[in-house]
Order: structure tokens, then sequence, then C-alpha cells
């Protein structure tokens, strides 16, 4: 019998780890995927002041903007987070995935899930895991998996 192959997407805003295989020992292949939020426009916003100038009179305006360019920023990354899944789901890397997500985070990448990767989504947990060490980051997601009913 097969052992199932299980994914987990440990992610923040700005930066996310695909933990594969995460019930198995270390498989062939990278043991974990490691992926950075691009958030140009942010950092254009928050470091050229002539960019701000120009984006508002005020510095409400200004703040409103870089908040409206920060969340674009989020859900792009979002976004091509679930594209990556669902291009390695779609050539049969993993049968099911679970995402362990900061809480506001967790949601605007639940809502770009496609219907493939809801079926085959274990569980949504909101718990920051993104700073640990890779050994670390393993074994934390192998155990949050076994405890699962």
């Amino acid at each position: 019998m097969e052992t199932m192959r299980i994914w987990v997407l440990v992610a923040d805003p700005m930066r996310a780890r695909i933990v594969r295989d995460a019930m198995s020992q270390l498989s062939d292949g990278p043991a974990e995927l490691v992926l950075r939020a691009r958030n140009r426009r942010v950092r254009s916003v928050m470091m050229d002041s002539a960019v701000s100038r120009a984006v508002a009179e005020t510095s409400e305006t200004s703040a409103e903007a870089s908040r409206l360019l920060l969340e674009e920023d989020v859900e792009n990354f979002a976004c091509m987070l679930v594209d990556i899944l669902e291009s390695h789901y779609r050539a049969g890397e993993f049968d099911r995935f679970a995402i362990v997500a900061v809480a506001p985070f967790m949601d605007i990448l639940r809502s770009m899930l496609t219907a493939s990767l809801r079926s085959v989504l274990l569980a949504a947990i909101v718990r920051d895991l993104t700073r640990l060490p890779a050994a670390e980051l393993r074994a934390t997601t192998k155990q949050i998996l076994a405890e699962m009913p």
C-alpha cells in the first residue's frame, strides 16, 4: 500500500514554505520549497517619498494608498502560492495538503483555493511556523498532522 503524499503550506503574507511529503522521511528532491513575496510596490511607496507625495497630498491619503498597495501585494502572493500548489497537484506530486498560516492571511489563501485544491485540503490551521528551522518545521508539521482526527 502506497503512503499518502501530504504537503503542508506554511505561510505569512511575506514568505511561505511548502513542506513536501510531511508524513514521511525525507524524500527525493528538496524537502521544502521556500518562497518570498516580491512586494515591489510596497517597498517603493515606503522608500520613495517622491512616490508618496505624488500619490497623495495628505499623509492620510498616502497611508491609505500604501495600505491598498500592501493588500494588493498580499493578494498577489496568495494567488502565486495557490497557483504553485495547483500546478504541483495537477502534476501528481501530492495527494492531500494542509495550510498553516497566520490568521488574516489564512482567510485570503482559503478564499483563493481552486475547487480541486479545496477537495484535497486536510486542514487549515491558524498558527505562525514560518520562522522555524527546517528540521523543526518538518517535525512540527508531522506532529500537527499526526494529531489530526
